[in-house]
């Protein structure tokens, strides 16, 4: 599952991951077969 306002760009997510609202992730980020990730928890820019 990936939440709203993800910024996902040349990085890969496994099965059954889950990306809370407003995660940025970018360069290579990998987040693992079910691991999860709250709201807001990477950001590389400062906007939010």
């Amino acid at each position: 599952m990936i939440g709203d306002s993800c910024v996902i760009s040349d990085s890969v997510v496994g099965d059954f991951a889950q990306v809370g609202a407003g995660n940025e992730l970018r360069a290579g980020a990998r987040v693992w077969v079910n691991a999860q990730l709250g709201d807001r928890a990477i950001r590389f820019s400062t906007d939010k």
